[in-house]
């Protein structure tokens, strides 16, 4: 009560203009290279705030909202084993990835706290901001239907899968933030005018991952009740998007062949967007999974990079790959343990609209990150957003747990242990 209360202005003001600000610098990911090298200066000022307001709120907090320890202890371990290897292959490519661990802890925590602490005023203008870019887009594909030839439209940014995971980050921040008012679930209306702006954009983009990631935020979002009414449906929901990527990765990597439905299926989907349907990863991931191959348990370390194997400048068009190459089965199995902690914290407190919507910007994030790189490390600023979205709905759902429990232990039916319990935790 004292923190927020002595730092509550400057606290809101330089979170959310922080926020907003890294929202900005994803459409400066553009060819223009001066537009793209400013974008990048104020990326890593940006990120550079983050990481010192986490510093300094710590010390002035103390202690971190209650959210799961194993979240808290998950990202320890992954510091540690990156700061290890990190010192073992001291160079430049080990210090950036050091340095970009750093800011993704750095921020996660920091907005755990700005969801637990301040009010929703910052998180609805942004929200209101990337809707009102939403919309601006939805106006222009509307205006110019022939936005939709060639190889997709990139909305000014560098391509087209870019721009479709640029539209999804934007719809999962404003669908959740502006949710956080809302005492029941949003009107229909507003869910169907919001699914249709949505999939008009990724649909122009011919971004097929963003599209399927798509259908998975609504298959998340409308089959919430039945995920959450029982622990083993939400786990084997979350085993099952797992096993589909898997699936992905090794049938686009011709390690095992599509079924016929599945393969029919993309094979439309591909022709009608004038496309391979593995648009050249078959290579790359080969490429890939033999080399993960020689070092399946710790990796090679941060020090090399994948251009070490591909010798053409590309990266793996694949997070998990990445992950594996880096840093083994350890690694992303680290990796999914934090994705999973944070997907049962939303679960938990499945009754909340915008621990709904966090859950299923989760799921949606994590089939882009199939065909893509952005959660840790190219593109880090989309990446980052989702991060601080996620620690923000942590903070939120600590807070109205506490909340809840304090009604509780108002009521005249609450137990003493309860009462004393609610004391303690103020």
């Amino acid at each position: 009560q004292d923190f927020e209360a002595s730092s509550s202005v400057y606290y809101r003001l330089f979170a959310w203009l922080s926020f907003g600000t890294m929202v900005a610098t994803v459409f400066t990911i553009t060819d223009n290279p001066l537009i793209e090298s400013t974008g990048r200066i104020v990326f890593y000022m940006v990120a550079l705030s983050f990481m010192v307001g986490s510093g300094f709120f710590l010390l002035v907090d103390r202690e971190l909202p209650p959210i799961r320890p194993a979240i808290t202890a998950l990202f320890l371990f992954f510091m540690m084993v990156n700061m290890i290897y990190a010192l073992a292959g001291l160079n430049t490519a080990a210090l950036t990835f050091l340095a970009q661990y750093i800011i993704i802890f750095a921020s996660f925590f920091l907005f755990v706290r700005v969801g637990y602490h301040t009010n929703d005023r910052g998180a609805q203008i942004v929200a209101i901001g990337c809707l009102i870019v939403l919309v601006a887009y939805a106006a222009i594909a509307i205006a110019r239907p022939s936005l939709s030839a060639g190889e997709g439209w990139t909305g000014g940014l560098g391509n087209q899968n870019l721009f479709g995971m640029g539209v999804l980050m934007l719809s999962s921040v404003a669908a959740v933030f502006l949710s956080l008012k809302l005492k029941g679930p949003p009107p229909r209306l507003a869910i169907l005018a919001f699914a249709a702006v949505t999939f008009l954009l990724i649909y122009y983009s011919k971004s097929r991952s963003c599209l399927i990631a798509l259908g998975v935020f609504y298959a998340t979002y409308f089959g919430w009740r039945f995920l959450t009414r029982w622990r083993v449906m939400s786990t084997s929901f979350f085993l099952l998007l797992l096993a589909v990527i898997w699936y992905m990765t090794y049938s686009g990597a011709e390690r095992i062949d599509l079924t016929g439905t599945i393969e029919q299926l993309l094979n439309s989907l591909s022709q009608g967007y004038g496309k391979n349907v593995d648009s050249g990863r078959s290579v790359i991931w080969n490429y890939a999974l033999d080399s993960i191959g020689d070092h399946p348990i710790l990796g090679w370390g941060t020090s090399l990079t994948t251009t070490n194997i591909l010798n053409n400048g590309l990266s793996f068009h694949s997070w998990y790959l990445t992950i594996l190459y880096h840093f083994g089965i350890v690694g992303l199995t680290t990796y999914i343990a934090i994705l999973y902690s944070i997907w049962r914290s939303f679960c938990a407190f499945g009754d909340s609209v915008y621990s709904r919507l966090g859950a299923s910007a989760l799921t949606s994030m994590m089939i882009t990150q199939a065909y893509e790189v952005s959660l840790t490390q190219n593109n880090l600023n989309i990446g980052l957003i989702y991060w601080t979205l996620f620690a923000f709905v942590l903070g939120r759902i600590a807070r109205d747990r506490l909340l809840t429990v304090t009604q509780a232990a108002g009521s005249p039916f609450a137990t003493p242990v309860l009462r004393f319990a609610v004391r303690s935790a103020a």
